[in-house]
């Protein structure tokens, strides 16, 4: 009854939104609270224990096609809109401290450990750990996740990532997992280490004991997910439109390490439009959401209990995104494969236009960036201002306006690096160089005669895609190109079409970590294979090679056009450079700075700019958002990480409350250690399961584990054999022989 009553009743929720919507735009400045949309949670449940979040930047219609889909392996699964990153449902072995650069220790005990030639990784995990439904989480668990993806190609990214780096994957011990890499590689623990968003970037463990029980895994929804994390899901609204999670009481991170968030709900909610998030914010039904820059005046002046980044002062803005957001090309496509055509397109605009229109009352903006690496502390010192010379050599606009670089001084960046510059006569002179001319009509055209068309595509008011597009189709336009745009909510079903000229995406990026980000290994020409994230960061992989070893999955869709690009050797001698360099060697710097230079020579992407997000947290029910001053977690609704922003959170006491604690959160601080991952010349200590009873089941488990010990030394593979514990060995055996002597005694003394 409860579950087909909240079926409508978001719906009824944003029908009321949409009628007191111009009410709530033109109330005056002073805050009025108006009749209150009723938001999607069950009866009897008080307001005080429900966290309502919305990610209505990145998904703001929901999530289709299948709300129920939560499989998150199979092709084309996003996972960003339902709340299954944010409460740690899909939970990887480590995260990493998006603030500190530090390594948070989760469903495992210690960091990665990995043998001195980086080709054996050792993975011990916690135990006691248990998944939602009581089933305990083991190595079988791991290993079954490797395995199922290695099984099954159609699985496309997940098979292509194993197959490509693992040679074997075995249990060491029920907590204990050895994992066999194809090439050394000090980085394949980032693929279980969350760093941002969650799948295709990084692996979770799937639970065995159910997926080994599906007659068709592929195909299976995985719904309700069997989770790791401290909710479980409670209901789905069939259009995608909301998902209610609820705190899992008996959580093994409450009970092994005393970690019990607050909120005995979360809402995860889907408004559809920014003006409902105003609505619901400014009543009071929304506590946390992200405005675009349009928007975040109107909620400030709106509602006093509105915090932005700085709270309610200056600046407003965070800006310390770790993906910048690109004009993608797409290079196996004639003109895109053109260099000459990629660099005319980006000289053609005007890029003060753009910070002026993200601009915000406070002052903040978009930070303004020529490189695909987010501009905080150490990769701005290390490669914007490093890379600084080169970016001389390409028009680098050295003297903008002095409020860009006032700007920049704020942030603490430095004020000379903003854009290229608008430069329409190098942008003509790049043009006629591969044979385009001007007709009558002021538009340009191909050598044959065409008209130069420009296919631009872009999500809907996503990841700050507007005004973005609109002004660059609009310059673009004004310099006599024809172009195309396209705002589409089947954004991504598009992206892999292949049928696209120019993508609005965000493939650069970077942590508060030398090795910069995990997308040069993508650049490798051994990843232009199916199931390869190839439109992603612009088919770079595939720059180069001839036209059929191009993946028919994209041949199919689009003439694919003969590319020349000299550096491709080098490229890919570089990505297995730095593949190969550990992140924490500081020779990794200079290679990624050479990453970077052939990324700028051939114009793969035009960086735009680093975002300026407006992330607003609603203090009237719950307290606690990171912030400027208290930068405890990193505030991006959309992530995993934003965990640790519901960990920090307590209720206010303006809203009543049932069953939500009082208090946040209690992360214990020995969670977190450095980054830098353990190396060894043998694996981490083996002890055999002792199960007390019975007797004879001891005894079995410690002949298999003699019998694998026995195989090992045979085959003289010294750093794979486990420590024995031979005392407890010879003590089994001494208490084997006392019970069957006492055994064969008892028997005699019968007898007679």
């Amino acid at each position: 009854m409860r579950k087909n009553w909240l079926k409508h009743r978001l719906s009824i929720y944003v029908l009321v939104c949409n009628f007191i919507l111009l009410a709530v735009l033109t109330i005056p400045n002073s805050f009025t609270v108006t009749a209150m949309p009723q938001l999607p949670i069950p009866p009897g449940i008080p307001r005080g224990d429900v966290l309502v979040i919305e990610n209505g930047v990145v998904c703001p219609g929901g999530w289709g096609p299948d709300p129920y889909q939560f499989n998150y392996y199979q092709v084309g699964w996003a996972t960003a809109c339902t709340g299954f990153l944010q409460t740690g449902c899909g939970s990887p072995l480590w995260y990493m401290n998006l603030t500190s650069g530090e390594l948070i220790l989760w469903l495992t005990e210690k960091p990665p450990i990995y043998s001195t030639d980086y080709k054996t990784l050792w993975i011990m995990l916690r135990k006691g750990i248990s998944w939602s439904d009581g089933h305990p989480f083991t190595a079988d668990d791991l290993i079954f996740t490797i395995e199922y993806c290695r099984k099954y190609p159609e699985l496309g990214l997940c098979n292509v990532r194993i197959t490509t780096n693992v040679e074997s994957v075995r249990k060491l011990d029920d907590y204990t997992v050895e994992i066999k890499l194809k090439e050394p590689n000090p980085y394949y623990h980032y693929e279980w280490t969350m760093r941002h968003y969650g799948w295709p970037v990084n692996f979770y463990v799937i639970p065995k004991h159910v997926f080994e029980k599906i007659e068709d895994p592929v195909k299976y929804k995985f719904y309700p997910p069997v989770c790791l994390g401290p909710y479980k899901i409670v209901d789905a609204d069939p259009t995608g439109k909301w998902y209610l999670w609820e705190r899992l009481e008996n959580w093994w991170g409450t009970k092994l390490l005393g970690i019990k968030p607050s909120p005995k709900y979360i809402l995860f909610v889907a408004l559809g439009s920014q003006e409902r998030s105003v609505i619901a914010m400014a009543n009071n039904e929304l506590d946390f959401t992200e405005f675009t820059s349009e928007y975040v005046r109107i909620i400030m002046d709106r509602n006093p209990y509105a915090w932005a980044w700085n709270k309610r002062d200056f600046p407003w803005a965070w800006t310390r995104d770790e993906g910048t957001r690109e004009l993608v090309f797409n290079i196996l496509k004639y003109p895109f494969n053109l260099t000459e055509v990629r660099w005319a397109l980006t000289y053609a605009i005007d890029y003060k236009v753009i910070f002026d229109a993200y601009k915000t009352p406070d002052g903040s903006s978009i930070v303004p960036n020529p490189l695909p690496v987010s501009r905080f502390y150490p990769l701005e010192q290390l490669y914007v201002s490093g890379l600084k010379t080169e970016l001389m050599k390409y028009n680098l606009d050295t003297t903008p306006p002095s409020y860009i670089q006032d700007y920049l001084r704020v942030l603490g960046l430095d004020d000379a690096i903003t854009w290229y510059k608008h430069d329409l006569e190098k942008a003509e002179e790049l043009l006629k160089s591969v044979g385009f001319y001007r007709g009558s009509d002021g538009k340009w055209r191909l050598p044959d005669g065409k008209i130069f068309e420009v296919n631009l595509i872009s999500l809907p008011g996503a990841e700050f895609s507007f005004p973005l597009v609109h002004i660059v189709a609009d310059q673009w336009r004004r310099f006599g190109v024809d172009v195309k745009l396209e705002v589409i909510e089947a954004y991504w079903d598009r992206v892999y079409s292949h049928t696209w000229d120019v993508a609005f995406e965000w493939p650069g990026g970077g942590f508060p970590t030398l090795d910069w980000w995990e997308t040069p290994r993508e650049w490798h020409s051994k990843n232009c294979v199916p199931g390869a994230r190839l439109p992603w960061v612009g088919y770079i992989m595939c720059y180069g090679l001839p036209p059929e070893k191009i993946p028919e999955g994209v041949r199919k869709n689009i003439e694919v056009a003969k590319t020349v690009f000299p550096d491709r050797e080098k490229l890919d001698n570089l990505v297995e450079k730095y593949i190969d360099t550990p992140p924490w060697d500081p020779r990794i710097v200079d290679i990624v700075k050479d990453l970077l230079s052939i990324h700028l020579k051939y114009k793969f992407w035009i960086t735009v700019f680093s975002p300026a997000r407006y992330m607003v947290g609603n203090s009237y029910c719950w307290e606690g958002w990171p912030t400027l001053k208290e930068r405890y977690a990193e505030p991006k609704p959309y992530c995993s990480s934003f965990l640790f922003t519901i960990l920090g959170l307590k209720p206010s006491e303006r809203c009543p409350i049932k069953e939500s604690t009082t208090e946040p959160a209690k992360v214990p601080k020995g969670l977190t250690v450095e980054l830098k991952p353990l190396v060894s010349e043998y694996p981490p200590t083996v002890t055999p399961t002792v199960i007390t009873t019975p007797t004879m089941i001891t005894i079995t488990v410690v002949e298999e584990r003699t019998r694998t010990i026995i195989s090992t030394i045979t085959t003289k593979v010294v750093e794979e054999v486990p420590t024995i514990d031979w005392t407890l060995l010879i003590t089994m055996a001494l208490v084997t022989l006392v019970i069957g002597a006492a055994g064969g005694y008892l028997i005699r003394a019968r007898k007679k």
